[in-house]
């Protein structure tokens, strides 16, 4: 049994041999070789029964038939290309859509922050009597805070965040600055990747230690990851400072929709426009505060300790702090600020729910696929079990069909849900190593490469930029065609190329100043800008727009349009699915009265008829479920209400959606209802 295995040929040799042995035998007792020949057969048995034994005998048989239902189920899919492409979409737009809302929750949510035990994180807020809160403190305030609660919180720090103009080597830029607390790093716990953070005694004073640490993202990009970059002086609004350090990787800030580029002290604050009295005044709250629970410290006790030292604050300075109260949240509730970390708890599961609503749909539509499939399956199944195919090898097989179409529309939903990173066709990407002491480089879209250099290949060639002139750039990558500014098939893709920003930062450089003008606010841009700049040419300027178009941003009413999309991606994915659904539910339900429709046929029912009898039972599974939908989105209503402007039960609205779902699942059922028409009667009399 140890053995080593024999060939199957030897085996085939053997059992030939050991039948013209017996034949040979028979011969000799008078008969003829053919009679011989069947005796012989007859008295061995079944000869291919046993080489299918000794077949078996010799491999792992369930991986042997594990890879025969592969093959078998990948020629079946590809047999019926329209039932697999259908599937696998269907699939891929379930998948996808949980994936990518899933993937945007989890950054943002779920994800904790990257320091030492993170659990223990808590952020402050400041209710206020108007029901409202501010999560804003002033540093006196903070101070007695940190110096009160250290019972109950290891640490206590502070930051605020702004826009500040970073000058290096003569090159004027917009970065986001994180002004924090000397014990920030280290109540955090987390340590530098090079250099050093800022010291617990620094940024006490207003304008002293002028030290400044980078964080990593920055600077990998803006200096190439250069170790030799401590020590480097540049200028932030104008003012001397030093690199000391830089954050580790994967460290973004408190705030991830905030994430800094660089950290200053405190102090420093106050050449980026903060007053100079900013830290001892108590009524200028312009800070964060954080802090980190002692170990084995719950946040119910840390509530009454701040509690009782807001009391004391609110008595000891009423003049500033009357009503003073404070809130300490989990860091995970507190995102992206505590007062709407609520709200977006519920608008996330409001999505994720939507997501798997969207998912259920399309795997129950992928199921009345395979149930329609397997009408037209029924004969085939039924002579491979007459040939000998077990129940389970035939369960197997049909398992496997669905694996392969579950795997690929897998695959395809990540891909759809991986936020649309463009592919290169030709080429290479985009590097660290393309910074700004490299060769200028940029990849092209396929669209510009029809444009400019027809029937040529791109890769190599150079271009410039007006606003740049002195910097030719040189093609490394050819990228596929994607949409920028539209989805609408028809719109034509136009030209685009995509550069390093290491290389452009004195063209991408990014305090606002608001104007009121009389005439149409756009005239006025050019001339502010020009003000601007022949007062200060080295500070940054960025973003000069009108107020509405300012208000179409994440700190105005982007966020919100956002939702609407989404809300409304969702109603046409759910559409789609309805529609796939409708139509596998009644072609299926026909496949099965194939039979009656054509008895109804034969005893003088016409095609109109019977069109019209399946187009009625159609209606009453659509309007079905469209009550049982309607009761669902009233009561899905009383969770949205708050977060919509017009009426979440708005009778216009139900009605219109209702009327064109019906419509449109009353034509999804209209084709299979046509071609079931088209049976002949005799035919489908003999359909079993």
């Amino acid at each position: 049994m140890l053995g080593p295995k024999r060939k199957r040929s030897d085996f085939n040799a053997e059992v030939e041999a050991h039948l013209a042995l017996e034949a040979d035998r028979l011969k000799e007792q008078s008969m003829t070789d053919e009679e011989a020949r069947m005796a012989a057969r007859r008295a061995f048995g079944n000869v291919t029964r046993a080489q299918e034994r000794f077949y078996e005998s010799g491999r792992w048989v369930g991986w042997d038939h594990l890879v025969q239902d592969i093959r078998f189920g990948l020629r079946l899919l590809r047999k019926n290309p329209g039932f697999t492409a259908v599937a696998v979409i269907t699939l891929a737009l379930g998948i996808g859509a949980n994936s990518a809302i899933f993937s945007v929750v989890d950054s943002f949510l779920l994800r904790p922050l990257p320091v030492a035990d993170p659990g223990q994180i808590t952020i402050f807020d400041r209710p206020q009597k108007e029901g409202f809160a501010l999560p804003l403190f002033s540093i006196p305030d903070y101070r007695d805070l940190r110096d009160q609660t250290t019972k109950v919180f290891s640490g206590m720090f502070s930051y605020l965040t702004r826009f500040d103009g970073l000058s290096v080597n003569g090159k004027a830029e917009r970065i986001r600055t994180y002004y924090v607390s000397g014990n920030f790093f280290s109540t955090l716990g987390i340590k530098p990747a090079t250099g050093r953070f800022i010291l617990p005694s620094e940024g006490e004073t207003p304008g002293a230690d002028p030290v400044m640490v980078l964080s990593y993202t920055y600077w990998k990009g803006r200096f190439g990851g250069d170790p030799e970059i401590v020590g480097t002086k540049v200028s932030v609004d104008g003012h001397p400072v030093t690199i000391v350090g830089v954050a580790p990787e994967g460290f973004y800030g408190i705030n991830l929709l905030s994430a800094p580029q660089a950290y200053l002290p405190l102090g420093m604050a106050v050449y980026g426009g903060q007053a100079a009295d900013f830290i001892t005044n108590r009524a200028a709250r312009f800070v964060f505060v954080g802090a980190r629970l002692q170990p084995g410290e719950s946040l119910q006790r840390a509530q009454a300790v701040l509690d009782g030292v807001a009391r004391r604050l609110s008595q000891q300075y009423s003049d500033t702090d009357k009503d003073f109260t404070v809130k300490v949240y989990p860091e995970l509730r507190a995102r992206p600020i505590p007062q709407a970390g609520s709200l977006v708890v519920v608008l996330s599961g409001l999505f994720l729910g939507l997501t798997t609503i969207v998912l259920v749909l399309a795997c129950v539509n992928v199921a009345n696929m395979f149930l329609v499939r397997s009408t037209a399956r029924e004969r085939e199944m039924v002579t491979r079990a007459a040939l000998g195919a077990p129940r389970s090898r035939l369960v197997r097989q049909l398992l496997m069909e669905s694996v392969l179409l579950a795997i690929a529309g897998g695959v395809a939903g990540i891909l759809f849900g991986s936020w649309m990173r463009i592919p290169i066709v030709r080429g290479r990407t985009l590097t660290e190593a393309d910074d700004e002491k490299s060769q200028y480089v940029a990849i092209v879209n396929e669209t510009m490469v029809k444009r400019f250099w027809p029937n040529q290949d791109p890769v190599g060639r150079q271009f410039t930029m007006s606003r740049e002139s002195n910097h030719p750039m040189q093609v490394v990558g050819v990228a596929r065609n994607s949409r920028f500014l539209g989805v609408v098939p028809s719109w034509p893709i136009d030209a685009y190329f995509y550069v390093p920003y290491a290389q452009h930062y004195e063209t991408n450089s990014l305090e606002t100043v608001q104007v009121r003008t009389a005439g149409p606010p756009e005239l006025m841009i050019p001339e502010v800008e020009g003000v601007v700049a022949s007062l200060a040419p080295d500070l940054p300027v960025f973003d000069a727009q009108t107020m509405t178009e300012a208000l179409n941003t994440l700190v105005g009413l982007l966020i919100f349009e956002i939702g609407a999309v989404l809300a409304g991606a969702f109603g046409i994915l759910g559409l789609t699915l309805a529609i796939i659904g409708v139509y596998a539910v009644i072609s299926y339900a026909l496949g099965q009265r194939t039979q009656e429709i054509g008895i109804r046929m034969a005893f003088g029912a016409n095609s109109q008829d019977v069109l019209l009898m399946i187009l009625g039972e159609g209606f009453v599974i659509v309007g079905a479920g469209l009550t049982i939908g309607l009761a669902g989105a009233v009561s899905a209503a009383r969770v949205v209400r708050n977060f919509v402007t017009v009426s979440a039960t708005d009778p216009l609205t139900y009605l219109a959606v209702s009327a064109t779902l019906a419509v449109v699942s009353l034509l999804a059922g209209y084709v299979p209802a046509r071609r079931a028409t088209k049976v002949d009667p005799m035919v489908a009399l003999r359909y079993e």
